[in-house]
């Protein structure tokens, strides 16, 4: 099977080149940090130098953030802002991005300082048994993220306008079909940054609210824009938010308790006085890597088969596979994305199945 666009297939490789050449990256620079001497001692230098906990923290992560922001901003910019417009997916401009990848700095800078201070706190407090405690954290963070994702982070980046008019009306008429309540329809400006188009239904509660972009609104028709919905509505119905969330909390229980053995054996190897020292966390900032990684496929399997879960949802619900069939196709076009990956590409780096397994999936139900 052909891809859908000839560029698709360049764009995906050129993407893929992108990550291994981060993920490299990233592991080399954390493994320096662990066996560098200078790294070392700028840890046992503010350990000395500062006495209060909090500010210590700070101190020592703030030159090491900036110095990987530094190393990793030509590959963002290259894949972020030319690599987009090389393929003529981007709307933005360079001042644009570069204010959009300030604002991601910051929000990262802050969100990053508190889960650290957080996790340090915990290797204080409970050297032990932090890693239960730090599991707990982690699913109370993805809660809160969840919550404030629609009201608070996108607004940062994107507009949203309240949808109205038939088509509000015919999505609001399916959403009470599938019993389903949210608190309002919008339209994001997607168009601010990229030609790409998508739908979303997040949030938690008074948060919850169905978020489409004027680029999905501009190009699709109606009985398009209710499948790209109803695979979201299949989400929740399903539990799969949910699912997700718990076996996400889990596995980061089980990378938790290992890193937790390996931590105390390295604190005699490196002579390392204490559990929550600063010398240590290049070395837990190491290991999460590395269980990130090993567990990417797994939690990536599930993420597949929660999609195609959700795509049979919306097939059932709408009993218009022509319609979806129509979406993917067009959503593979304007997204450039490669219609047939290889299999080991799928395996692990997809979240989503192919978009050839999806249509195959929609004509066989017909």
């Amino acid at each position: 099977m052909n891809n859908s666009k000839p560029d698709a297939k360049q764009y995906a490789v050129i993407r893929r080149k992108f990550w291994v050449a981060e993920t490299v990256g990233q592991f080399i620079f954390l493994i320096l940090l662990c066996f560098l001497p200078a790294a070392r001692h700028w840890a046992f230098w503010v350990e000395a130098s500062i006495s209060h906990p909090a500010a210590q923290v700070a101190v020592y992560a703030a030159p090491l953030w900036l110095i990987w922001t530094a190393l990793s901003l030509p590959l963002d910019w290259v894949r972020g802002y030319r690599l987009e417009h090389r393929f003529g997916l981007s709307n933005q401009s360079a001042q644009s991005w570069v204010t959009d990848y300030l604002k991601g700095f910051f929000l990262s800078a802050a969100f990053g300082l508190i889960m650290l201070e957080s996790l340090v706190g915990l290797l204080r407090w409970k050297p032990d048994s932090w890693w239960i405690w730090a599991a707990g954290a982690w699913l109370l963070w993805a809660v809160v993220l969840s919550r404030i994702l629609p009201t608070l982070l996108i607004p940062i980046f994107y507009k949203q306008t309240p949808l109205q008019g038939p088509l509000c009306e015919r999505l609001e008429k399916m959403l009470k079909q599938c019993g389903t309540r949210v608190n309002g329809f919008f339209e994001i400006n997607l168009s601010r940054t990229t030609k790409k188009a998508n739908a979303c239904l997040c949030g938690m509660g008074k948060s919850r609210r169905v978020l489409i972009s004027d680029t999905l609104l501009a190009a699709y028709p109606p009985e398009e824009i209710e499948t790209v919905l109803a695979h979201e509505v299949g989400h929740q119905k399903l539990g799969h938010i949910r699912l997700l969330t718990l076996l996400s909390t889990a596995a980061s229980a089980a990378s938790f308790f290992l890193i937790n053995l390996l931590l105390h054996r390295l604190m005699v190897q490196q002579s390392i006085p204490r559990l929550d020292h600063l010398a240590i966390l290049p070395w837990l900032a190491l290991g999460l890597t590395v269980a990130d990684f090993m567990l990417m496929p797994f939690l990536h399997g599930i993420s597949r088969r929660f999609e195609t879960d959700a795509d049979r949802f919306a097939l059932t619900q709408t009993k218009n596979p022509d319609a979806f069939i129509s979406t993917m196709k067009r959503l593979g076009e304007q997204n450039l994305a490669e219609l047939q990956p290889p299999a080991w590409v799928e395996w692990l780096l997809y979240d989503h199945p192919s978009l050839a397994r999806r249509i195959k999936m929609a004509e066989n139900s017909k």
